[in-house]
């Protein structure tokens, strides 16, 4: 991504999933986040709706951090992995810190996305079990969901006659 858009290097900061001392990255992330705050977060929606794998019941004040990762999560990030051990952990960034980002995109593709997407967009309270729908009760920024058809595909008609597309590529 970072080869195609015009941001300089010094203004891109990743979680470093690799490193030696989980913890004291995770104490890094979080304190630069507070430094500096995040004008754009990019991320993706998992099968059982989880933001920045922050997995079913999260809590919403979580801040970056180690987390043990889902079954459903597992699974989908197993093709990753092509005969490779698969980690069961991963670092995100917690909740609260996500929500305090100036602007978020996600991304989602595929039918087995649908049941999350089609929750998100119809519901309007905060579900525990699909944190993605906190962002409908407590985000007060910018937020964009990039879907394909087959993600929105479960959506009620008469919302999804509403959802802008856009056929370019």
């Amino acid at each position: 991504l970072f080869k195609h858009v015009d941001i300089k290097s010094e203004n891109i900061n990743l979680l470093n999933g690799q490193a030696e001392d989980p913890e004291l990255e995770c104490e890094r992330y979080e304190t630069l986040i507070r430094k500096f705050g995040v004008d754009l977060f990019l991320g993706g929606v998992g099968v059982n709706g989880h933001v920045a794998f922050n997995e079913p019941n999260s809590s919403p004040n979580s801040i970056t951090r180690m987390v043990q990762l889902s079954k459903s999560t597992l699974e989908q990030n197993k093709r990753h992995f092509k005969g490779e051990t698969i980690p069961e952990n991963a670092l995100t960034i917690g909740i609260e810190t996500l929500l305090n980002s100036k602007e978020i995109i996600f991304v989602t593709s595929g039918i087995k996305k649908a049941p999350v997407i089609k929750h998100l967009i119809e519901t309007n309270v905060y579900d525990p079990e699909c944190p993605i729908t906190i962002l409908k009760e407590k985000y007060k920024g910018s937020c964009t969901l990039f879907s394909d058809f087959a993600s929105v595909s479960l959506v009620n008609a008469k919302i999804r006659a509403n959802i802008k597309y856009d056929y370019t590529c």
